[in-house]
C-alpha cells in the first residue's frame, strides 16, 4: 500500500507543480498568450452549460490532481504513523475527497470574480476614439481606430458614411453595423454642425 501512496504523491505533486509554474509564467489560464481581446469571441450563449452539472463541477483535471496528491500525502503519512491499515486507507480517502471538493469549491468562487473578457462593441456607441488607421470614405473600406472600452485600450475595425478620415483624427462612434465593426465620424464635424 505505501507503494500506492507514494505514487499518487508524486504523480499529483508533480502535476500540481507544473500547473503552480505554468500558471505563475501566464501560460495556465484560458486567455490568449498576448492578453489581447477579440471581438470575435465566443457569446456565452455558444458555449456548453455545465454549470448545473454538479459531477462535471467536481471532477476536473485540477480536482482529480488534489485528489491524488492529498490521497497520497495522507496515507504516507498515517503509514509512518503506524496506524492501521484500515484506519490509514480512511484517512487518506477522506483527505484526497476533502481536497477535491475543496478545489472544486475554490474555482467555483475563482470563476464568479472572473468577467468574462469579451469586449461588447456595442458599449463604444457615443464614445470617442482616435483613428489608427486611415477609415475610407462612404463606407468603401474599412479603416481602424482605438479607444477605450470597458477598462481596457482596444483596435477596432471602423467604417463612416462621410468623407474620408486620416489617420490621427479624433472620431466619435455612432453606431456598431457588425459584431466586430464600428461607424464613425470626425469630432470637428460635430463642432462645426454645433
Amino acid at each position: 500500500m505505501a507503494m500506492i501512496y507514494q505514487w499518487c504523491a508524486l504523480v499529483g505533486g508533480g502535476i500540481l507543480v507544473i500547473q503552480i509554474v505554468l500558471q505563475v509564467i501566464g501560460l495556465g489560464g484560458d486567455s490568449d498568450a498576448d492578453g489581447a481581446s477579440h471581438a470575435t469571441d465566443l457569446d456565452d450563449a455558444e458555449a456548453p452549460d455545465l454549470e448545473g452539472n454538479f459531477f462535471f463541477k467536481l471532477l476536473s483535471l485540477k480536482t482529480v490532481v488534489a485528489f491524488s496528491t492529498f490521497f497520497g500525502l495522507s496515507g504516507l503519512a498515517c503509514l509512518y504513523a503506524e496506524m492501521a491499515s484500515g484506519v490509514t486507507v480512511g484517512i487518506a480517502l477522506a483527505s484526497g475527497v476533502g481536497a477535491m471538493f475543496l478545489v472544486s469549491y475554490l474555482m467555483g468562487m475563482l470563476s464568479h470574480l472572473q468577467s468574462s473578457g469579451n469586449v461588447q462593441l456595442e458599449n463604444a456607441v457615443g464614445k470617442m476614439g482616435r483613428v489608427y488607421l486611415r477609415v475610407p470614405e462612404k463606407n468603401s473600406g474599412q479603416g481602424k481606430i482605438t479607444i477605450s472600452l470597458q477598462g481596457r485600450r482596444i483596435e477596432c475595425k471602423a467604417v463612416t458614411g462621410g468623407d474620408e478620415i486620416p489617420k490621427g483624427v479624433e472620431v466619435r462612434v455612432t453606431a456598431c453595423p457588425a459584431s466586430d465593426t464600428l461607424e464613425v465620424r470626425p469630432v470637428m464635424e460635430e463642432r462645426d454642425n454645433g
